[in-house]
């Protein structure tokens, strides 16, 4: 993941896990993994994962209130 932070561009490895520390995909109703997590994801164009070396991945398309913006 790349954020900024004053001004400054940082990379961040991230991985997901579930609730039993697994990283397997899960299936569920799009809907409500916004309203419990407050983002909508998308998987990662083939443009763009050749753009950061990249073999797969998942990108935020939406954010709103949820647990990953809670103020």
């Amino acid at each position: 993941m790349t954020v900024w932070r004053g001004g400054i561009e940082k990379k961040i490895l991230v991985e997901l896990r579930d609730n039993d520390g697994g990283t397997s995909l899960k299936s569920s109703d799009k809907s409500e993994i916004k309203e419990i997590l407050g983002a909508q994801f998308s998987n990662v164009s083939d443009e763009t994962k050749t753009k950061l070396g990249i073999t797969g991945g998942a990108q935020i398309k939406e954010l709103q209130r949820g647990k990953i913006i809670y103020k």
